[in-house]
């Protein structure tokens, strides 16, 4: 009626599809791409207990089965974010990128997504 696309399993996972590619494709997101390497960040999953990357948030996409609300996805990316100011000291490169892709992610939610239940798309404070 008023062009709204009904919320169905089918449209969530395009729109799911869609934001994740968005994201993957921004040039802030390069550290976020993949797992962070323990190779060259030994003490990295020491610290940070729930890892969590954009290429893992693409495969669980792909299953199907993991992201059946909005909230779940918004959750993992929230975590990359988390993770990343957890890790890192506030004014490093990547405290700066995980702010930049933070704002990206709320944009294009806020700009997508009449929302009517609990997803957030305001910027979260740093802890």
């Amino acid at each position: 009626k008023d062009g709204t696309v009904e919320a169905n399993p089918e449209s969530l996972q395009r729109f799911m599809a869609m934001a994740l590619k968005e994201m993957q494709r921004n040039e802030d997101a390069w550290p976020f791409r993949e797992p962070v390497p323990k190779e060259e960040v030994p003490d990295y999953y020491q610290v940070i207990k729930d890892p969590m990357d954009l290429s893992t948030m693409e495969a669980r996409l792909k299953s199907q089965g993991y992201y059946v609300t909005l909230d779940i996805f918004v959750a993992d990316f929230r975590k990359i974010v988390e993770n990343c100011r957890i890790y890192n000291l506030p004014d490093t490169i990547y405290n700066k990128l995980a702010s930049k892709l933070e704002a990206a992610f709320n944009n294009y939610l806020a700009s997508h997504v009449i929302a009517d239940g609990p997803v957030s798309v305001t910027p979260q404070p740093a802890p």
